[in-house]
């Protein structure tokens, strides 16, 4: 089979071939040769007879379950890493990508930059890695925790406060990676991480979008800025207005209300008022404005929503205090 035609799978597994290939068993501990047997199939533990799968490894991490291949530019896998006896994500860059150097050389100096920036708003790289000639970053296990996943776990919508946090986090993560050089270009509910333990949010897939535009290709969205949408452009003025479409997304579930009148983006800033219905709406305004120089930068942002966040306490506390009077 052609290298072009392999699955990302099957360029996995014959970079990883080579020498005979043991594990052991799970329930028993026998130690047998899987060196013949087929990636991801199942067999009979010839001492016990439990059911085994057959994992594939990837220098010191194992994956044990089948790699469903994304159509974008990087694949998510779960998998061991047997050195820290932990379970993480390995990021590859996807084998269409990978063929140019030049892209390969991108992601990981991407990954670099992510790992030295070591911000709690973004996902930590752990390590970088290659096999063959696919690249990979390694961060911890992201099973399962979007913003979007759980988004549809709930009523699709989430409540001021809870929004304004998470924005607040996501604009310092932004704020950092800007000051290092690196535009995130895809700011969505796919590509923010949710904590489910804290209730923080942190960022993953920085500058792929690049990755993409080399490639020939353009990715777009309900939070794409209007001038990524025109002509590809990714810089901190679109990701301020990702990150307003997403603020309004969050607080609606719907995208920005908007028009095209004579080739030119119209927003309907009454509609997010509406919407919003808060004091809050004014910034969203500024932020998903068609205009990049009328958007607000990130410490603006932050201090408006930090500033919402207090008051939101502060009314709190006097209710508890009345509430107290009260009893």
């Amino acid at each position: 089979m052609d290298e072009e035609n392999k699955t990302l799978t099957e360029l996995i597994a014959s970079e990883s071939a080579g020498g005979v290939l043991k594990m052991s068993c799970p329930s028993c501990g026998q130690h047998f040769d899987v060196t013949e047997i087929p990636v991801f199939s199942s067999f009979v533990c010839p001492v016990c007879s439990s059911q085994v799968v057959r994992p594939l490894w990837v220098d010191t991490f194992r994956i044990d379950t089948p790699i469903e291949e994304s159509t974008g530019v990087v694949t998510q896998v779960r998998a061991v890493d047997l050195s820290l006896d932990r379970m993480v994500t390995l990021h590859f860059l996807n084998p269409f990508y990978a063929a140019s150097e030049e892209r390969c050389r991108q992601f990981v100096d991407i990954g670099r930059t992510l790992a030295i920036l070591n911000n709690p708003s973004i996902v930590t790289v752990f390590n970088i890695g290659v096999i063959g000639t696919l690249p990979f970053l390694v961060t911890p296990d992201l099973t399962g925790k979007s913003l979007q996943e759980s988004l549809l776990a709930s009523d699709g919508v989430a409540p001021l406060e809870t929004a304004c946090g998470w924005i607040a986090g996501i604009a310092a993560g932004l704020q950092a990676a800007t000051e290092r050089g690196l535009f995130h270009g895809e700011v969505n509910t796919t590509n923010v991480i949710l904590d489910e333990q804290t209730g923080k949010t942190s960022l993953i897939h920085f500058g792929l979008y690049e990755l993409l535009q080399n490639a020939g290709y353009m990715n777009l969205n309900l939070f794409s800025a209007p001038e990524t949408a025109k002509n590809g452009t990714v810089n901190e003025r679109t990701d301020i207005y990702s990150l307003g479409a997403l603020f309004y997304y969050l607080l609606t579930g719907t995208e920005v209300p908007s028009d095209e009148e004579d080739g030119r983006r119209i927003v309907h800033n009454h509609w997010i008022a509406k919407m919003v219905n808060d004091s809050i709406s004014e910034l969203i305004c500024k932020m998903v404005s068609p205009n990049p120089l009328e958007r607000p930068d990130y410490p603006t942002i932050i201090a408006t929503v930090n500033a919402r966040l207090q008051h939101i306490q502060y009314v709190r506390e006097k209710l508890k205090k009345i509430a107290k009077k009260r009893t």
